[in-house]
């Protein structure tokens, strides 16, 4: 059953690879990448900056999601179920219901991400279309960066942005090798991983009780 989800992505990717490949590929790549998509739906650039109209509609949604989440029952019974979701079922909630709804709502917003990406810089579809920005992989670091937070998630999103964007253009300007964010975004992976690792085992209060004893028997 745990298979199920990753046979389905893999299935999915098959069928879009083979469809770029035939009956959506671009004659004059001759590669596997579909025609680019019409001027007229590529999001415009904001006052000649990197910042296109998407950014105001997912500041939109971000919004939506924050009254969602923070002010709805829907959003109480979703945290409730994050923290708990023994205790969740125990009081009443559709456990496997509510995570259904979850998941779809996740899967719309990787989808409004993923087409952002598309209207805004991509414009065309190849096997590298979902490898190479790795927006699954930031969103996730993104979340538990921002613990979780609607408006922690925001900073969060803004602060990596910064690091990913600025990284393609900080050695050019200066003697900081790039390579220096990808060691950031290292050890801030070390320390969430580290502090996971804490909330649910709680092994740094108990090595702090033990070396207290240890200091008192001294």
């Amino acid at each position: 059953m745990p298979k199920a989800p990753f046979f389905l992505i893999e299935n999915a990717s098959y069928k879009i690879k083979t469809l770029s490949q035939s009956l959506f590929q671009d004659p004059i790549l001759g590669d596997v990448s579909t025609p680019s998509i019409l001027p007229s739906a590529m999001f415009i650039k904001l006052g000649g900056s990197y910042i296109t109209l998407f950014f105001p509609l997912v500041i939109l949604v971000f919004a939506i999601m924050y009254v969602v989440i923070k002010k709805s029952r829907f959003g109480y019974e979703v945290t409730a179920i994050g923290k708990n979701p023994m205790f969740a079922e125990i009081s009443g909630m559709n456990v496997r219901r509510k995570i259904m709804y979850m998941m779809i709502i996740s899967g719309a917003l990787s989808g409004l991400a993923g087409a952002g990406y598309m209207m805004s810089e991509k414009f065309k579809y190849t096997l590298t279309f979902s490898g190479v920005p790795g927006l699954g992989w930031d969103g996730m670091l993104i979340a538990l960066l921002g613990r979780h937070n609607p408006v922690g998630i925001l900073i969060a999103a803004i602060f990596f942005a910064a690091l990913k964007t600025g990284a393609d253009t900080i050695s050019i300007f200066s003697d900081v090798p790039k390579e220096i964010v990808g060691i950031i975004q290292g050890v801030m992976i070390l320390f969430l991983a580290i502090d996971f690792v804490n909330a649910q085992t709680g092994w740094f209060k108990k090595m702090t009780a033990k070396m207290g004893r240890k200091g008192a028997q001294a």
